[in-house]
C-alpha cells in the first residue's frame, strides 16, 4: 500500500510515510507531547489503507476522505471520545472542528479496524494526555495539530524532492548562534544618551535570567528596538533557544524594525512576514514555504498575523504554531491588543512560557499594569525607576485648546504635524490646508495605497513639509516635529502622538496642542478620548502624573474584557473560536489602486487567468482598504484581482 505516487511514477510506501511523519512530529514537540505527537503521526493517514483510497491513488476512483479512520482508531484504542489525537487527525486537512463526533464521522470511519490490521496490526493501545487545566489542553491540541500538519506536508515534500534530510535542502533551520552588531552609543554626554545607556544596561542584566515572562517599559525614543534585540539574541544563545519572533501592532512599526534587524543580522536569517512584504524575484517559493512554517531563526510579523494564527483552526494558518516553541517572543506595544481578546491572549502567553520553553517580553511606551492582563511578569525596568525615566525623557508639553479652526492651525508658525481621528477629517482638512498653503502639506491615511504611503513618509522625514495624518502616524514612524496639533484621543494614543514631537530633544520643549473633536471611529474610542480630555483639563499631563493617569486610563479601557472566547476554548470549540477571534472587521476588503506603477501592473495582469504568489505580492504594494459598502466601485476580475474603479487622488488616495 502506498501513501502517494509522484508525477514520475515513484511510490512512497504508506508505512514509511506514517513512520516518517510520526518521527518528525515527535521531534518538534516538548517532552510532555512527544508521545502524543508520535502516535498522531502514526495514525494520521491510516485511512489511506482503504481499498477505495488505493484505487483513487491509481486514478481508478474519485477522491475519498482518509482522515476519519485514524481519528476513530485513536478513540477506540484509548476509550476516550475526545482524545487529543482524534482531534488533530480528523482536522489535519480541513481544520480543527468544534465537535469531534457526528453522524458523518461515525458513518465514514467504519473501516478503522481493517485499516489498523493492515498497517499497524500490533497497535492495541495509545496513551492519554494528562492535562487537568482545560485551557492548557486546548493549546496543547493546537500545538500538536501544528506539528502534525507541518510534518505531514514536509514529509510529502521531501519525498517529492527525493531528499532524506531536510537540512540538506534548507527546509528546516537548526539552532543558530545569532551575531549582534551593536550600533555604538554616541560619545556625547547628553542627558538623553546617558538615559539610553542606563536603559540598555538595565535590560541586558536579564540576559542570563530564567526563560520567563518580562515587561519592558521605555519612554518613546529610549531605544527599545535595539536594546530588546540585543537582549533577545544573547538570551537566546545563553539558553540554547531556537530563535526570535518580533511582533508589532502596525506595519509601520514592522517596516522600521525590520530594517534595524536586517542591518544587525543580515537578510538570510530574517523573515519578514506580513501582507505588504514582497520577496525578491526568484525567492518566491522559499519565502512562501518559510512564511508557512516560520522556520527561520528570526521572524518579524504583525500582531494580527501572530494572534489570529494562534486562535485559527485551519491547517495553513496553524502550521507555523509549533515554531513558537523555545523562542524569545518580543511583543511591541502589547497594550494595543483589543480588550475583548485580552483574556485568551494572556492565557496563551502564560502557557507558552510555562509549557513550551518561551521567553516573552511585553514592550510598551505607556506601561499598563500587567495585573490588568491577568499576567505576572518580571519588570526589566524597576517600577521606581519609571518615573525618573519619563521625567528625563519628557520632551514636550500637552495643552488642551479650543477655538482654533483649520485656518488658524495652518497659520501657526513653524513646521507642524496635525493628527486626526478619521480619514474623512484628514481628507477635508488637507483640502483646506493645501488651498491656503499650496505645496507645503502632505497627507497620510489608510485611504492611500501602501506604496503611496511609503512615498509620502519618506517626504515627511525630510522635515520640509507640514503633514495632516490619521492614527497611522502614532507609532513606528520615526519623525520629529516641534509642534503637533491633535484631535482628542485616548490617553495611550495621545502619548504615542506626543512621541512624534521634539523626538530627539533638540528643543527645550515641543508643544502638543489637543483640539476638540466630534468625529470618532467608534463609541468606545470616543468615550476614552473624552475621558482623557477631561483629565487633561483637570490635572494636566506631564512626567510627574503620567503613570498615575495611565493607571486610571487602562483600568477603564480594559473593563470591557469578555470571556466569550475563553468559554468556547473551554468547550474545545475550535471553529467557533476562529470565527470570533477577528482583530480586523470583515466588513472591509483590499482593492488594488491605479496609482503610478500600480496602473501598469493592473493592465498587465487583469487578463491573466491565474496570478502567481509573486504577482499577488506585487499587487499588494498598490492596495488600500475600503468598506464593502463601496462594492459598486470595485471591479473583480476572473483571476480574483479586485480593482478600485473610483477616483484616486494623488494627494489623499481613494475618493
Amino acid at each position: 500500500m502506498f501513501a502517494r505516487i509522484s508525477e514520475n511514477g515513484d511510490q512512497q510506501l504508506l508505512i514509511d510515510h506514517l513512520q516518517g511523519v510520526a518521527a518528525k512530529t515527535r521531534d518538534k514537540l516538548p517532552d510532555f507531547l512527544k508521545e502524543m505527537g508520535y502516535y498522531a503521526g502514526l495514525l494520521h493517514d491510516l485511512g489511506k489503507a482503504k481499498p477505495l483510497w488505493q484505487k483513487y491513488l491509481l486514478g481508478e476512483e474519485s477522491r475519498v476522505n482518509h482522515s476519519f479512520e485514524g481519528a476513530r482508531a485513536a478513540i477506540e484504542l484509548s476509550g476516550n471520545k475526545n482524545h487529543v489525537i482524534a482531534h488533530v487527525i480528523r482536522g489535519h486537512h480541513t481544520g480543527l472542528k468544534d465537535l469531534l463526533r457526528s453522524d458523518t464521522f461515525d458513518t465514514e470511519s467504519t473501516q478503522w479496524q481493517s485499516c489498523l490490521n493492515l498497517i499497524l496490526p500490533d497497535l492495541r493501545f495509545i496513551p492519554h494526555l494528562e492535562i487537568e487545566d482545560i485551557f492548557k489542553q486546548e493549546l496543547a491540541i493546537r500545538i500538536l495539530f501544528s506539528a502534525l500538519v507541518d510534518s505531514d506536508r514536509l514529509d510529502a515534500q521531501l519525498f517529492e524532492l527525493k531528499c532524506q534530510s531536510p537540512h540538506e535542502e534548507g527546509l528546516v533551520y537548526s539552532k543558530t548562534n545569532l551575531c549582534f552588531n551593536p550600533v555604538g552609543f554616541s560619545k556625547s554626554e547628553s542627558q538623553l544618551n546617558r538615559i539610553r545607556k542606563q536603559f540598555r544596561d538595565s535590560i541586558c542584566q536579564f540576559i542570563t535570567s530564567d526563560q520567563s515572562l518580562y515587561r519592558l517599559v521605555g519612554a518613546c525614543g529610549i531605544g527599545k528596538t535595539l536594546t530588546s534585540l540585543e537582549f533577545a539574541i544573547e538570551h537566546c544563545n545563553y539558553h540554547g533557544m531556537n530563535g526570535i519572533i518580533y511582533v508589532a501592532p502596525f506595519k509601520s512599526i514592522l517596516d522600521q524594525s525590520a530594517e534595524v534587524y536586517r542591518q544587525q543580522l543580515g537578510d538570510d536569517i530574517v523573515l519578514e512576514h506580513h501582507s505588504d512584504f514582497v520577496p525578491k524575484p526568484g525567492d518566491e517559493k522559499s519565502y512562501k514555504l518559510s512564511s508557512q512554517r516560520w522556520d527561520k531563526p528570526v521572524i518579524l510579523t504583525t500582531a494580527v498575523q501572530f494572534y489570529e494564527s494562534i486562535f485559527n483552526n485551519k491547517p495553513a494558518q496553524c502550521r507555523k504554531l509549533a515554531s513558537l516553541i523555545n523562542r524569545v517572543i518580543l511583543i511591541d506595544e502589547y497594550h494595543t491588543a483589543p480588550p475583548q481578546f485580552i483574556a485568551p491572549i494572556a492565557d496563551v502567553l502564560q502557557n507558552l512560557v510555562e509549557d513550551y520553553g518561551c521567553t516573552i517580553v511585553l514592550m510598551s511606551a505607556t506601561a499598563p499594569k500587567l495585573k490588568t492582563f491577568g499576567l505576572n511578569a518580571v519588570d526589566m525596568v524597576a517600577v521606581e525607576d519609571l518615573q525618573p525615566q519619563f521625567q528625563a525623557l519628557s520632551r514636550c508639553s500637552y495643552q488642551f485648546i479650543e477655538g482654533m479652526d483649520w485656518e488658524a492651525i495652518a497659520s501657526y508658525p513653524g513646521q507642524k504635524l496635525v493628527i486626526v481621528n478619521t480619514t474623512k477629517t484628514a481628507s477635508n482638512a488637507f483640502q483646506i490646508f493645501n488651498t491656503l498653503q499650496p505645496g507645503q502639506w502632505l497627507h497620510l491615511s489608510s485611504r492611500m495605497c501602501v506604496a503611496h504611503r511609503k512615498s509620502v513618509i519618506q517626504q515627511v522625514k525630510t522635515g520640509q513639509f507640514n503633514c495632516i495624518s490619521t492614527q497611522i502616524v502614532e507609532a513606528g514612524i520615526d519623525i520629529d516635529y516641534p509642534v503637533i496639533f491633535t484631535e482628542e484621543c485616548p490617553l495611550d494614543a495621545l502619548i504615542q502622538r506626543g512621541g512624534r514631537c521634539n523626538r530627539e530633544g533638540l528643543l527645550p520643549s515641543g508643544n502638543v496642542f489637543v483640539i476638540p473633536c466630534d468625529q470618532f471611529p467608534d463609541p468606545k474610542y470616543k468615550s476614552l478620548a473624552k475621558s482623557t480630555s477631561k483629565d487633561l483639563k483637570k490635572y494636566g499631563l506631564n512626567a510627574d502624573n503620567l503613570l498615575k493617569l495611565l493607571g486610571w486610563f487602562f483600568a477603564d479601557k480594559f473593563n470591557q474584557q469578555l470571556n466569550e472566547i475563553q468559554n468556547l476554548r473551554k468547550d474545545l470549540k475550535f471553529e467557533s473560536v476562529a470565527k470570533k477571534f477577528k482583530m480586523i472587521d470583515d466588513d472591509h476588503e483590499s482593492v488594488v489602486c491605479r496609482w503610478k506603477d500600480g496602473s501598469k501592473l493592473i493592465d498587465a495582469l487583469m487578463n491573466k487567468p491565474q496570478l502567481s504568489s509573486f504577482e499577488w505580492k506585487q499587487l499588494q504594494l498598490y492596495t488600500a482598504t475600503v468598506s464593502q459598502k463601496a462594492e459598486n466601485l470595485i471591479r473583480t476580475y476572473d483571476n480574483g484581482m479586485k480593482v478600485w474603479g473610483g477616483d484616486y487622488d494623488d494627494h489623499v488616495g481613494l475618493r
